[in-house]
């Protein structure tokens, strides 16, 4: 029985640190005769600490309580019993010193590095320089060191190997399975009365962030459009509003779109589960994706509408089998606003389509599918 032990003491927060907890949950799940692993669950009162550190960290402005909280997870993982295989999900992207003395220790070890994406290579400009070397050293250290290499999609398999020279056939895909607990409900709205535009017909596009590889402002301009040619359907984004709601804020404004635009913020999986349900649909712009965007497969499950960028990401995530009539450009705010339109046109069709794609989607995207692969790579670490 192998020993291993998932990184997930300092991960970022939002869908890394949902996936990394779901990786554990599922192979405790469905391996628990083949392998042990040693993470501990966080007790009710620990996640209740953990929460007040988070407060503390965010009202601090220099880093030393990070720093320090790195450093206390660096000697964890030097104490680590040198047969206990890592499982590293996330590498994180900023050039604290720590977080190198951090994935120094990791790469000691015996380890799986998954890489979720390398969006930091792609829009290096949304970054500062020195970071952007940071990580890229960071990657190449571990890439050389690690027994073997995970990612998401076909996408991110050649992206690896083209930026760092590194054999594809050391590369194992596996599949992102949809992250939220989806239990559908027969369309029967059970929404928080809070949420007062689920009053009437919305689209939704559950964004976990406002970066600017969300797209938030081509897709703002097409419901401009929309709203030209007399469709008054408003748009519901979720998510964390940083880092660019000012701009945003900004563009709704100078739209006129402030009645039709609603950004929820981080809202509790089960409201947001509910949300995506009771949408008309949801609509996913996306300039980039690593392994996803996750919500188009949440979507797929709770049998909503999707409209979907034409970009290699969002087609695999569909299993290359999605209607092509679904996907749009998403730099063409005209062409984003001319599919919403047809799919309104044709809704009743859509109904249908996405009734019969769920039903086969569910059987090729789960957890324990995951498990399952996870548990093939890690009987090839020596």
């Amino acid at each position: 029985m192998k020993n291993i032990y998932i990184v997930n003491n300092v991960s970022e927060g939002g869908a890394i640190k949902s996936y990394t907890n779901l990786l554990i949950n599922s192979l405790k799940e469905f391996k628990s005769n083949e392998i042990k692993i040693i993470n501990k669950q966080n007790n009710f009162y620990q996640i209740r600490f953990i929460k007040f550190l988070n407060k503390i960290y965010e009202s601090i402005t220099n880093k030393y309580f990070y720093k320090y909280f790195v450093k206390l997870k660096t000697k964890f993982i030097i104490n680590l019993d040198k047969e206990i295989i890592l499982i590293v999900p996330y590498v994180i992207q900023n050039q604290f010193k720590e977080l190198d003395y951090f994935y120094e220790e990791i790469s000691k070890k015996k380890f799986i590095l998954v890489i979720h994406d390398l969006h930091i290579f792609h829009f290096p400009d949304k970054w500062k320089m020195e970071t952007v070397e940071h990580v890229r050293d960071r990657y190449i250290k571990l890439l050389s060191r690690a027994s073997k290499v995970v990612v998401h999609n076909e996408f991110t398999k050649e992206d690896v190997s083209t930026k760092f020279n590194f054999d594809g056939n050391k590369i194992y895909k596996i599949w992102l399975p949809p992250f939220l607990d989806l239990k559908p409900t027969t369309k029967i709205n059970q929404i928080s009365s809070s949420y007062d535009f689920a009053k009437n017909d919305y689209a939704i596009w559950p964004s976990s962030s406002t970066a600017f590889h969300k797209n938030h402002s081509n897709l703002l301009k097409a419901w401009a459009n929309l709203m030209q040619k007399g469709i008054r359907l408003s748009l519901v984004c979720t998510g964390n509003k940083t880092p660019r709601w000012e701009e945003i804020s900004q563009i709704i404004n100078e739209l006129h779109l402030e009645k039709n635009i609603f950004f929820t913020g981080v809202i509790p999986d089960f409201d947001l589960s509910q949300l995506i349900e009771n949408a008309k649909f949801t609509i996913c712009p996306t300039l980039f994706e690593g392994g996803g965007p996750v919500p188009a497969a949440e979507s797929i499950m709770l049998k909503t509408p999707v409209l979907l960028s034409n970009i290699m990401q969002c087609k695999e995530l569909m299993n290359n089998k999605l209607n092509n009539n679904y996907f749009f450009d998403p730099l063409d705010p005209h062409d984003i606003s001319n599919k919403v339109e047809s799919l309104l046109e044709n809704y009743d069709v859509a109904e249908i389509y996405f009734q019969n794609f769920s039903n086969y989607y569910k059987e090729s995207r789960t957890w324990e599918n995951s498990a399952d692969e996870y548990f093939n790579v890690l009987k090839l670490v020596d």
